[in-house]
């Protein structure tokens, strides 16, 4: 099934060119100025701290650069004081490599000077390619990818996230908004939520190294794609009537295809043994069962349900797409199984090293013993 959605133009969205209110104030959303880079490395920081005060909790020993390093990337950049502020200021310039794009949440208080509060980063790749030899024009399906949102923790479940999304909607063309893409960190549980709220559903697992990678602390992004905008869950999270997302021009609809039954498998036997909460869509409350086998023919998984009698009955399900729908909830994160499993393989791996120079050692011995009996017969028949 697809699902119609209405976009308004920037200049008529209440979020996007005129400012609309909120608890705290007005709100408004635009394009990130140059006036306005001091203020977003703020932000930016602000962005890092909560990433380290959601690992500290697994890894006491994170520190502000690791993860600094992990989202701001180039280290380069990082350790230059000026390297930030000029990169920064060649993407508000647009003197950027990539169409790399930042809008801002501003807040226009009561009788108090406007205040940067947010700000959503998304990059467009895609579309018409550079000609090449003849003429010929290479053409790829145009997508976007979220970077980076951010808002500050007194503006949060105020509608700030979904007027960011809303102004990055009404910049985006019809072909662009049906695929867009995004990472979040497992840790992160509420955005995670929030992503699913307005359509987007989990498709990879991708893990990163936070500092010495010796340490083995090991996080896991979700990537997730947007299958469809669920613009009554989005009207609702930037604050704005229902009726306001529902355009009267035909044209303006757009069909989001839903993700097939050809989606990619999102777990296979990584997760065997591990506790889960799973909610059926035909039966009532929640059930905790342990995941016990895997098929790799069906790519389902086998769960252990316990009866009433106290024995434990085994039970075929669809795993990935009962997560992807939001129906499955780990008991433990899956940074903390990627971790688990990446020190196994350095165990494993120390064994096999070990025991080959256990192996050579023996080897090593046995041809010394051999040289000095080939010695001694030598020695004893000259003599």
């Amino acid at each position: 099934s697809s699902l119609a959605i209405g976009l308004h133009s920037a200049a008529g969205h209440p979020g996007m060119g005129w400012p609309h209110r909120r608890r705290h104030g007005k709100m408004s959303v635009c394009a990130l100025e140059l006036e306005d880079v001091p203020g977003f490395l703020g932000l930016q920081d602000q962005l890092v701290e909560h990433h380290v005060r959601l690992t500290q909790l697994i890894y006491p020993k994170v520190c502000f650069r690791d993860w600094q390093l992990c989202i701001q990337g180039n280290p380069d950049v990082v350790d230059n004081p000026c390297g930030r502020q000029r990169q920064l200021e060649r993407i508000v310039r647009g003197d950027w490599p990539t169409r790399l794009h930042v809008l801002k949440a501003v807040c226009h208080p009561y009788g108090c000077k406007p205040s940067l509060v947010g700000y959503i980063m998304y990059e467009v790749h895609g579309g018409p390619g550079r000609p090449r030899a003849r003429g010929v024009q290479r053409q790829e399906a145009p997508w976007v990818h979220v970077l980076q949102v951010f808002v500050k923790p007194a503006h949060r479940r105020s509608g700030c996230g979904g007027l960011l999304f809303q102004g990055m909607l009404a910049r985006l063309s019809p072909q662009e908004r049906i695929n867009i893409k995004l990472e979040v960190l497992d840790l992160n549980s509420l955005a995670i939520a929030w992503y699913r709220s307005l359509g987007f559903a989990t498709q990879t697992f991708t893990s990163k190294f936070l500092g010495d990678k010796q340490s083995a602390q090991v996080v896991v992004y979700q990537g997730m794609l947007c299958c469809r905008v669920n613009e009554v869950n989005l009207a609702t999270s930037a604050g704005l009537p229902e009726q306001e997302t529902s355009s009267k021009n035909p044209e303006q609809h757009l069909a989001v295809p839903s993700l097939s039954s050809a989606s990619p498998v999102l777990f296979k036997n990584e997760v065997l043994q591990e506790k889960v909460l799973i909610y059926f869509p035909d039966r009532p409350g929640q059930h905790e069962v342990r995941i016990v086998g895997y098929d790799r023919f069906s790519k389902w998984h086998f769960i252990g349900l316990s009866l009433e009698n106290g024995e434990e009955r085994k039970e075929k399900i669809d795993l990935s797409q009962l997560y992807r729908d939001g129906r499955v909830q780990f008991k433990r994160y899956f940074s903390l199984m990627q971790r688990d499993s990446e020190l196994l393989r350095r165990a494993r791996a120390s064994c096999r090293k070990r025991k080959l120079e256990e192996l050579a050692s023996q080897v090593c011995i046995e041809t010394r013993s051999k040289r000095r009996c080939c010695q001694g017969d030598v020695q004893a028949s000259g003599l």
